[in-house]
C-alpha cells in the first residue's frame, strides 16, 4: 500500500500565496511575445487552472499524471504513478517547451524540483532533456551524491548548461551541437530495475535559476 506523504520540510515549504504569485510570474515570462528565457517557476497549471504537463507515453506505459491538492499551505502538487516492471522511466514534461537561453553564456544554470517518491528506493536518478532549435534533444542528469529519504519530500538539484556536457543527445539535426536558442523539454525519472509493485511521485516547485543568480537559490541535497 502506498503511503501518505509527510508534511513537507522547512526549506521547501511555501505559504500559498507566494506560490501562487511565483506560478504567475512564470507564466507571464512563458508566454510574452518577445520570448524572453524563464527566470524562475514553471507553473504546474495554467491560467485555467488546468494541469500544465504531461506524460510522454502514459497509456501504453500504463502511467497516470494528475494535479491533486497537497495541502491549503502549498496547494496543488503533480502525481505521478508508474509500474516500473511495465515501462523502466516516465518522461515529465511541460505542455509546451520552456524557453531557458537565447544563446551560449545564458546557458548555465540549475533546475531544481521538489520530489516525493513512495517507495524512495523505487526512483534510481532524474535527468533533465533539453531542446535546441533543431529538435535534438541533449540530456543531463543529476548528481551522483543526490538520494531520497523514505517519507519526506527532497530538493533535487541538476546543473545544466555550457559548462556541463550532456550524457546523450538524439533527434532534431543529431549533430550533438547545441543550436541556439533552448528550452527546457522534460525531466525523466529512472526506475529501479527489479523494482516490483506500484510507485506514486510527487512533484513541485520546477524552477531554473540561471548561474548569475544562483547565488539567490543555494542548491539542497538531501542527506544520507
Amino acid at each position: 500500500m502506498l503511503s501518505p506523504p509527510t508534511a513537507r520540510l522547512c526549506s521547501t515549504r511555501r505559504a500559498a500565496p507566494a506560490v501562487i504569485i511565483l506560478a504567475v510570474f512564470a507564466l507571464m515570462f512563458t508566454t510574452r511575445a518577445d520570448d524572453a528565457p524563464l527566470r524562475g517557476v514553471i507553473p504546474l497549471a495554467d491560467a485555467d487552472g488546468a494541469c500544465n504537463w504531461q506524460l510522454s507515453n502514459a497509456k501504453p506505459w500504463r502511467q497516470n499524471i494528475s494535479l491533486m491538492d497537497y495541502s491549503p499551505a502549498i496547494g496543488k502538487v503533480l502525481q505521478v504513478t508508474a509500474t516500473p516492471t511495465v515501462f523502466h522511466y516516465s518522461e515529465l514534461r511541460p505542455n509546451k517547451p520552456v524557453l531557458i537561453a537565447r544563446n551560449a553564456e545564458e546557458f548555465n544554470g540549475l533546475l531544481q524540483l521538489d520530489l516525493f517518491s513512495d517507495p524512495a528506493d523505487a526512483m534510481l536518478q532524474v535527468c533533465v532533456r533539453i531542446q535546441d532549435s533543431t529538435g535534438e534533444l541533449f540530456q543531463y542528469h543529476q548528481p551522483e551524491t543526490t538520494r531520497l529519504r523514505t517519507g519526506q519530500w527532497s530538493t533535487l538539484t541538476i546543473p545544466v548548461g555550457t559548462p556541463y556536457k550532456p550524457r546523450s543527445n538524439w533527434a532534431g539535426n543529431k549533430d550533438g551541437v547545441i543550436d541556439y536558442p533552448v528550452s527546457f523539454y522534460a525531466v525523466t525519472i529512472d526506475y529501479t530495475r527489479g523494482f516490483i509493485g506500484q510507485t506514486r511521485m510527487l512533484f513541485d516547485q520546477f524552477t531554473w535559476t540561471p548561474a548569475k543568480d544562483a547565488d539567490k537559490a543555494t542548491p539542497q541535497t538531501p542527506a544520507p
